[in-house]
């Protein structure tokens, strides 16, 4: 990213196995099988960029490819069919809780994306349950929806009148990538 011309990068990898969700890196192993997630964040002209993309190194059992696929499907859904100009943050929050009842998971993150700008995470609208905050053409937002803790996508859009279109759309997520 810094190659690139941001002005300032971090970011984490993160196995299955650490305890603690963005406060346990650190030295882990991981074996074959085992599921990773990034999140990261770079300024380019005092403006944040924000994602995170999901990996197992080597096969991926059928579990870790059903959680992939069912995170995946409500991460398109919401571009696809919910985000746009009007809409509520709340109900892009609600849409994943939902969405991730239906396909039996417990619970879903206290989030599901938020803005971006000068201040990641903490402009709104932040997707969350109460925000009434509408969407409007121009926005730049990170949609994330997260399942089981872990398990999850963010991409970058632009919220248009039309819908959401993808910025950070640099390589297919159609797939769990795999790590060999």
């Amino acid at each position: 990213m810094i190659e690139r011309g941001a002005e300032w990068a971090h970011g984490m990898l993160q196995s299955e196995h650490t305890d603690v969700s963005y406060g346990g890196e650190g030295p882990t192993e991981m074996d074959a099988g085992t599921a990773v997630r990034t999140d990261y964040v770079s300024y380019y002209d005092g403006y944040a960029a924000n994602l995170s993309r999901m990996a197992v190194v080597g096969t991926p059992s059928d579990a870790q490819r059903e959680r992939y696929r069912d995170v995946l499907e409500i991460h398109r859904a919401l571009m696809d069919d919910v985000l746009g100009a009007g809409v509520e943050a709340t109900q892009v929050w609600e849409f994943v809780s939902e969405q991730a009842s239906d396909r039996g998971y417990d619970s879903v993150s206290g989030l599901a994306g938020h803005s971006t700008g000068v201040w990641w995470h903490q402009e709104d609208p932040i997707f969350r349950p109460g925000n009434e905050t509408r969407l409007r053409p121009g926005m730049v937002v990170c949609l994330e929806p997260i399942l089981e803790g872990f398990w999850h996508l963010q991409d970058q859009l632009l919220i248009t009148d039309d819908g959401a279109e993808r910025l950070s759309d640099g390589f297919d997520i159609g797939e769990l990538p795999v790590i060999r």
